[in-house]
């Protein structure tokens, strides 16, 4: 792929983590419900162990819950279902299995849209996980158990891109599971420094890199491969994870998303992966990336 031209797509239109609000938002999201109701777990399979490195859960924070439950809905078939005793929580799920919350925010000033998707990593020592966070990034919150998840923590690292680290209860979803369509494929990292991010991981999880392509490497960890990092030279774009979900035809799926009131950010390209990838936002301006695989 091309990263120069997926960063000339992106320069000034990914926004900065909306860190002014970001700190009670995800504290929010890492207690939980409000309720004794536990989630789902993360992972259904009997005897699962726990794969560190891997990103195994997903939290959307928005201050249009309705806005975006209807958008996921008629554009991905996901249901919304409130977490028992809590009015501003909801589990996220795509046909039987969960993929992730959604939790309300709101604004600390009148006409303020917040909203970001967070990605999960899951970590072998999460106490551990989050003092490195907190000396060289940020620690908004915990680690905390959360029922039916176990426990988690949401930090920033030290490029500012926010971060969720988890130790589940139930061990991560198995390697080797076919992705289903709709659910989540894979994160990419936006790094304004790529060597500042690639030593910050492998630090925290042992993360190493391999370049696959100018500007484009892959994380990886004991042989396998986790995640993507990019190159995003511009100041206007700051450094995020952005997931990827699996859908059958890329162009397609962000012409839908389009017309139900989201923004396309990159439309499919022939030079990145071959016209399998778009990037949108949702009508309330949290980004993800929908892509056909193979590609």
């Amino acid at each position: 792929m091309s990263a120069d031209a997926r960063c000339s797509t992106l320069r000034g239109r990914l926004r900065p983590g909306w860190l002014f609000a970001l700190s009670a938002a995800v504290a929010y999201l890492a207690v939980g419900c409000a309720s004794s109701a536990p989630l789902p777990p993360v992972s259904d399979a009997a005897g699962a162990q726990h794969i560190p490195g891997k990103f195994v859960w997903f939290g959307l924070i928005t201050h249009d819950p309705a806005a975006a439950q209807t958008f996921y809905h008629d554009l991905l078939g996901w249901r919304f279902e409130s977490v028992p005793g809590d009015k501003k929580a909801w589990v996220i799920r795509s046909g039987d299995r969960p993929v992730g919350a959604m939790v309300e925010v709101k604004p600390t000033h009148a006409g303020e849209a917040i909203a970001q998707w967070i990605s999960f990593l899951s970590v072998p020592d999460i106490a551990a996980a989050a003092e490195l966070c907190r000396e060289r990034g940020r620690l908004y919150r915990g680690p905390v158990t959360v029922p039916g998840l176990g426990r988690i923590a949401v930090a920033a690292d030290p490029l500012g891109a926010p971060l969720g680290l988890i130790h589940s209860e139930s061990g991560d979803p198995p390697d080797g599971r076919a992705p289903r369509s709709h659910e989540w494929l894979w994160v990419d990292y936006l790094a304004s420094s790529p060597d500042s991010a690639r030593a910050f991981y492998a630090d925290l999880i042992g993360f190493e890199t391999r370049e696959v392509a100018p500007r484009y490497w892959v994380f990886t960890r004991g042989g396998a491969e986790r995640a993507g990092m990019v190159h995003t030279p511009s100041p206007e774009v700051s450094s995020n994870w952005l997931p990827y979900v699996l859908v059958s035809d890329a162009a397609r799926a962000a012409g839908e998303a389009e017309r139900l009131g989201g923004r396309v950010i990159m439309a499919p390209r022939e030079d990145i992966r071959s016209g399998s990838t778009a990037i949108v936002s949702d009508p309330t301006g949290a980004a993800l990336a929908l892509q056909r695989y193979p590609y």
